[in-house]
């Protein structure tokens, strides 16, 4: 069998899974939390892009894609005084396959604690929850026309309850939970120039308990596709041919890339993703994107011989908007 019909087969069998996407309550909510500033900017829309070091999120796949040791770290500023701190590691191993490894921490703010009183409810202290990841994943290099990845996401969350000096005692204790989840990605390559097809099934795992009630994983099944398309502004053979494959793409070439995902998460309806990213020659680039029932997203980055830098926004209606900001480092 040809690869390339493996690859059409591998997106059928990503699609199949639709099952696993039944209603109901899930958490841990961060693990389906988007990472990346620039995918956030594109509108979500990264599951065939996949080539920076927050594919470890999106499609584990696409770490496949990267030939150089590279880090990356982002700050996230999200709504309700939400925060998350995320890190992550990239290393090609020889040229067969890349492997990773990240950890976050997402903090919630303090929300009131109250409980019942004579006079109604009384406000006795606050309680703000928590979430902290480890992640490890590896993926191949382009098979004939496939990439293949998948990763192992190990998590612990919790509420941490805090009582005023005024208060007695509450009728809450400090919960812990445990968890794993298996993410796992594709990405074909189909015979058309600059033309990507990727798929990922996350959130594969046991349920967690909470309270000593049993919480399913927020699994999630997310197919994509993307166009790069390289726009000259020198004729070919002026162009060196290391400046042409630089990876942080300071280069005579800019370079268009539109991008198209569909989810469908547990307990949710389809949502569309579209994004956009153009990057000129100085290695400047804007972006845009669109999330079904939300508002637009932007943002822009940098990207220098041996780092790249980018901010998205990302409005959330009348909750608000969240800011993110990432910084990547390149080992070469």
């Amino acid at each position: 069998m040809r690869l390339s019909a493996l690859g059409a087969c591998c997106a059928i069998w990503l699609a199949f899974p639709c099952w696993l996407l039944a209603g109901g309550l899930t958490g841990p909510a961060a693990l389906n939390m988007e990472g990346g500033a620039r995918a956030a900017a594109m509108g979500g829309a990264f599951t065939a892009v996949a080539d920076d070091v927050s594919a470890l999120y999106w499609n584990p796949a696409g770490l496949g894609q990267i030939s150089e040791p590279r880090f990356l770290g982002e700050h996230l500023e999200w709504v309700g005084g939400i925060r998350r701190e995320w890190a992550g590691f990239v290393q090609p191993v020889q040229k067969i396959a890349s492997v990773a490894a990240a950890a976050s921490i997402l903090t919630g703010g303090d929300a009131p604690h109250t409980t019942r009183s004579l006079g109604g409810y009384e406000e006795i202290g606050s309680f703000q929850y928590s979430s902290r990841h480890a992640q490890f994943a590896a993926a191949s290099r382009r098979m004939g026309d496939v990439r293949v990845g998948g990763s192992l996401e190990i998590f612990q969350q919790g509420l941490d309850f805090s009582l005023s000096e005024t208060a007695g005692s509450s009728d809450f204790s400090e919960a812990r939970s445990d968890g794993y989840a298996v993410h796992l990605g594709g990405i074909w390559h189909p015979p058309v120039l600059g033309l990507k097809v990727g798929g990922t099934v996350r959130g594969l795992g046991s349920d967690t308990l909470f309270y000593d009630d049993s919480i399913p994983l927020p699994r999630q099944l997310r197919l994509g596709a993307a166009y790069e398309r390289q726009i000259e502004s020198a004729p070919p053979e002026e162009i060196p041919i290391e400046l042409a494959a630089a990876p942080a793409r300071v280069s005579k070439v800019e370079f268009l890339t539109v991008a198209a995902d569909v989810s469908f998460e547990r307990g949710a309806s389809a949502r569309l993703h579209a994004g956009a990213e153009y990057v000129f020659q100085n290695g400047f680039a804007i972006r845009a994107g669109y999330r079904t029932g939300a508002p637009l997203t932007g943002g822009f980055g940098f990207a220098g011989r041996s780092y790249e830098i980018d901010y998205a926004f990302t409005p959330a209606a009348e909750l608000g908007s969240a800011h993110r900001i990432s910084f990547t480092l390149l080992f070469r």
